[in-house]
């Protein structure tokens, strides 16, 4: 039978804001908008986000996260099912411009994923762009094959 304290702590380790009691990353368990044709902007935010948060060099405690997909906006849909899927992920009108990206609850630093420049030469196969604070802009290829969006990368540094 579990004890009454075990059961309390979980809770408040969580308030308390300790180490290994944040949210999960990911969970698997969420539909992958990957297997929706017509969500090719969303299942490569999908995409760009699995990397951001379980790729190499993926920080244990990372900064408050949101997305954007140009152009035309992230449907509320799509954004909610982005954020079952990675619990850390935040709405995007949580992350505000002040001199720098910051998490308007918070006021700590904030990442913005976005994604954009989408080019489709068939109903199988785009091309898209996604690019992170601070990071490399990357180039997807993306191709419709058996039931899903598959990506391949192209991490390029973008001259201004």
């Amino acid at each position: 039978m579990p004890s009454f304290k075990i059961l309390l702590a979980i809770p408040l380790c969580a308030l308390a804001g300790l180490p290994g009691c944040a949210p999960p990353m990911r969970d698997a368990s969420a539909p992958a908008l990957a297997q929706d044709r017509a969500a090719f902007g969303a299942a490569l935010l999908e995409r760009a986000l699995a990397g951001f948060f379980d790729g190499p060099g993926a920080a244990a405690d990372p900064p408050t996260v949101c997305v954007e997909l140009s152009p035309g906006g992230l449907p509320a849909e799509q954004e909610k099912a982005l954020m079952a899927r990675f619990p850390r992920l935040a709405p995007r009108d949580r992350c505000a411009q002040a001199p720098g990206l910051m998490d308007r609850i918070t006021g700590e630093r904030a990442v913005l994923l976005q994604a954009y420049g989408f080019a489709c030469s068939d109903p199988d196969h785009c091309t898209g762009w996604t690019n992170a604070s601070g990071q490399p802009a990357t180039r997807w290829t993306m191709r419709w094959q058996e039931g899903g969006w598959t990506f391949a990368s192209d991490r390029r540094l973008i001259a201004r």
